[in-house]
């Protein structure tokens, strides 16, 4: 028996195009986001700075916390006097402090890894030079990764 032409459905193709089209819509929608947070949360270094300092050094660190938390890699070495390591986070008047006063002895490197949890703000490092020492410079290699 055959079938004329007439008989046959002539929008056959497209009801099976129509998952076709949302699943490739779906893979590019998730595609994008995958991409989006595998971009922010790529391995980067914040600061690698070799510098002298009189008294202190303080840096600002820029952190993405919106899809969660994130381990910070901090590395001070110091090369003519101690130092003291500080890392804190604040938010208006809200504050936390995630590393005070860390000793970093001479002609060392200190190294650790500190997870930071808190979106908004702003995250600080600070350096400084140890007060029995007076006003002499020493210098310093700070490296901070994510």
């Amino acid at each position: 028996m055959s079938h004329s032409k007439s008989s046959w459905p002539r929008n056959r193709g497209t009801f099976s195009r129509w998952p076709v089209i949302l699943a490739i819509s779906v893979i590019a929608i998730v595609g994008c986001l995958a991409i989006f947070y595998a971009w922010d949360y790529r391995a980067q270094t914040l600061a690698d700075v070799t510098l002298p300092i009189k008294e202190q050094y303080l840096q600002q660190l820029n952190v993405d916390l919106s899809f969660g938390d994130r381990n910070v890699g901090i590395t001070v070495e110091t090369y003519a006097l101690p130092v003291y390591v500080t890392l804190w986070w604040q938010s208006g008047t809200n504050a936390l402090v995630y590393l005070q006063n860390q000793p970093v002895a001479v002609n060392s490197t200190w190294t650790t890894t500190v997870m930071l949890h808190n979106p908004g703000g702003q995250y600080s490092l600070l350096v400084s030079k140890n007060e029995l020492y007076g006003e002499g410079l020493t210098t310093i290699h700070l490296r901070i990764t994510i």
